[in-house]
Formats: structure tokens, C-alpha cells, sequence
């Protein structure tokens, strides 16, 4: 779990639960992890996956080669964390899903 958590202040604060931030319908996710591959992306969800189940925090996993609407509707419902690859996550945003926080 560390080597992927590892990457700096959000990643502890989602693995203890202690971050201020939640998720909610509207809002945007506290925390975007860019993952270079579709693999990578899958592996670092799973472990904040897990590591956010204990804290009541979700993550999602976006990368492209799979269907968009799930992924949306998903975003749409809100998440603590977002794991996406760079072309997934240019997608959605073209596609107003989600934005860069100002």
C-alpha cells in the first residue's frame, strides 16, 4: 500500500480518513491522481480503494478503452478521490463532467 500512497499530503489524509474534504453530489473530487497507463491508474485505485473503505471515502478509476457514462455517472454522484489517465480525464472534461477548481 505505501508505494502507492506514497505521493504526498492528500494521499495520507485519504488513507486516515482525516481529510476535511468529502465527496457529494455537485461537488469535485478533493484529490486527482494522474496515472501514466490504464494499469497503473487500475492498481493505485485499488489500494485507495481499500484504504478509503476504512474511512468512508471513495475513489474512481477513470481510463479510456471502456465506456464514459459509467465512469460520469460516477464523478456526477461525487468522489473523494479521482485516479484517471491523462486522455480519460481530457475526455471528461470536454464533456463537462468535470473542471479544474479555480
Amino acid at each position: 500500500m505505501g508505494k502507492h500512497l506514497g505521493g504526498g499530503q492528500d494521499a495520507r489524509l485519504f488513507a486516515s480518513g482525516t481529510g476535511s474534504a468529502r465527496a457529494g453530489k455537485g461537488k469535485g473530487p478533493a484529490a486527482l491522481v494522474l496515472a501514466p497507463t490504464r494499469e497503473l491508474a487500475q492498481q493505485i485505485a485499488a489500494v485507495l480503494e481499500e484504504a478509503g473503505a476504512r474511512a468512508g471515502l471513495r475513489a474512481l478509476c477513470a481510463y479510456g478503452g471502456v465506456p464514459k457514462p459509467p465512469q460520469a455517472a460516477a464523478l456526477r454522484r461525487g468522489v473523494d478521490v479521482l485516479v484517471a489517465t491523462p486522455g480519460r480525464l481530457e475526455d471528461l472534461m470536454q464533456d463537462g463532467v468535470c473542471r479544474r477548481a479555480p
